[in-house]
């Protein structure tokens, strides 16, 4: 083994591969700067601050490159003392984990609604950031690698708790959309990748954490720890933008696969994929009157998604048609008309009419419908459809308790387990949220997706 090998090698071989690292963080930051997402800004402005990071940042371990190489060529001693470009990778790491952990928490927010959990996220990302800009920070005053041991402890819970964040990340995320299977294959294709892919943001970043922190503790005479610093910064970004742009593999996924698994019903693969025919379908009404007289109707239906609508709290990706849903301004009695499917529809008719002027906000000809709740603020349903909303990693419809009406499709979800009915109380109209989706369903046109807009 050569005189440098551990020292000069190992640190070249680290600023190369986070080199390539950059290269597919360019790759995938043009993508996603060419594709239409519709994110909002606080997402963008998060991936505009991280490119802008790793491109100073893989600009630094180049001149880092230039100044062991070059510079202070046959100048062995110059391995003894750390310019500023080690202090300025931990500072820049940092700053790439608690930004893309800050993105990861929120869509763990997303799919549990569980703020301890968040919070605890939350509190190792930012112990792990603070530890980290005090550990370069002080390592840059230092200077001198023999006088490195006071470091031990804070690197070990800038490490430390930057991989606990992505442990923690990667089990949530793992659990809730494992338990958000269906046993639908063309739901659960999407949600094994989605799965997969929090596997991996955890996995690569924390596997480069803890060598750098071994590497520190137990080898600070060589440069091994420098060859896992380098790239982890690089990793991160990697993860969130391959989130953000796989939701045009999960689109696609969504979309193309047709495939049913031998143990699914011909009518699971038919309320499946009846969004696929809505075009070409036509709304019958038969209606018998008191004195015998029957009338006959037909209307077209809307188009809807081509994917599977379950999917959404999962990836959040559809650019679709979607119900605007507004929340009624008055409770609404429940009563015998509205637990029985009738054409007595005053109460409906009346929710409807005392929203209308919410549409002046929404695009012209856009769907619409009125979200009820009972004098208890208990959610009840749409005018039309049943309802369900994300609860807990799963669909929560509003028990009959509340006044609404027992749909056909909204048994043959909950018998199939694709929804749960609400057995806490959960939906109260004090637990909407402005943006949320809700999950809307008849036995007419199936399963569709609404937006709440206040």
């Amino acid at each position: 083994m050569g005189a440098f090998d551990e020292t000069v090698g190992v640190l070249l071989i680290g600023i190369m591969f986070n080199t390539f690292l950059y290269g597919l963080v360019v790759y995938q930051f043009l993508i996603y700067r060419g594709t239409k997402f519709g994110d909002p800004l606080w997402i963008k402005c998060i991936v505009g601050t991280l490119f802008a990071v790793d491109t100073l940042h893989s600009a630094v371990a180049v001149y880092a490159a230039w100044e062991t190489c070059v510079t202070n060529y046959n100048n062995p001693a110059s391995l003894a003392v750390i310019s500023w470009t080690i202090p300025f990778t931990a500072v820049a790491t940092s700053v790439a984990a608690i930004f893309t952990q800050f993105f990861l928490g929120h869509r763990v927010y997303k799919l549990t609604k569980s703020k301890p959990i968040v919070g605890l996220i939350g509190l190792f990302s930012f112990v792990g950031f603070v530890f980290g800009c005090y550990a370069g920070i002080r390592s840059g005053i230092i200077k001198y690698v023999a006088n490195f041991s006071p470091l031990n402890p804070f690197v070990i819970c800038w490490l430390g708790f930057q991989s606990g964040a992505d442990l923690l990340i990667t089990f949530v995320l793992s659990f809730v959309l494992f338990r958000a299977r269906t046993g639908f294959r063309k739901t659960d294709t999407i949600i094994n990748r989605l799965i997969r892919g929090a596997v991996q943001t955890g996995l690569f970043a924390s596997m480069f954490a803890l060598a750098d922190l071994f590497t520190f503790v137990y080898h600070k005479d060589t440069n091994l720890y420098a060859m896992f610093a380098y790239p982890i910064g690089r990793i991160y970004t990697n993860t969130l933008l391959d989130t953000l742009n796989s939701r045009i593999e999960l689109k696609l996924l969504g979309q193309n696969n047709d495939d049913v698994s031998d143990n699914e019903s011909k009518d699971a693969y038919k309320m499946e994929n009846t969004s696929q025919t809505f075009a070409a379908v036509q709304t019958i009404r038969i209606t018998v009157s008191s004195e015998g007289h029957i009338s006959v109707s037909a209307s077209s239906l809307r188009a809807s998604f081509t994917q599977d609508p379950m999917t959404v709290p999962v990836f959040e990706s559809l650019e679709g048609d979607h119900v605007r849903v507004y929340v009624d301004h008055e409770p609404t009695t429940p009563s015998l008309f509205t637990k029985t499917k009738t054409t007595i529809r005053d109460m409906y008719d009346l929710a409807k009419a005392r929203n209308e002027s919410q549409l002046e906000a929404g695009p012209q000809g856009a769907p619409w419908d009125v979200l009820l709740y009972n004098e208890r603020n208990q959610i009840m349903e749409v005018t039309i459809f049943n309802v369900a909303f994300w609860r807990s990693s799963r669909w929560i419809t509003p028990s009959t308790r509340t006044g609404c009406l027992p749909g056909v499709l909204r048994q043959w979800l909950l018998d199939h387990e694709r929804i749960f009915e609400d057995a806490q109380d959960l939906l109260t109209r004090h637990s909407i949220q402005n943006g949320e989706w809700v999950l809307l369903f008849n036995g007419v046109q199936g399963v569709r997706l609404g937006k709440i807009y206040g």
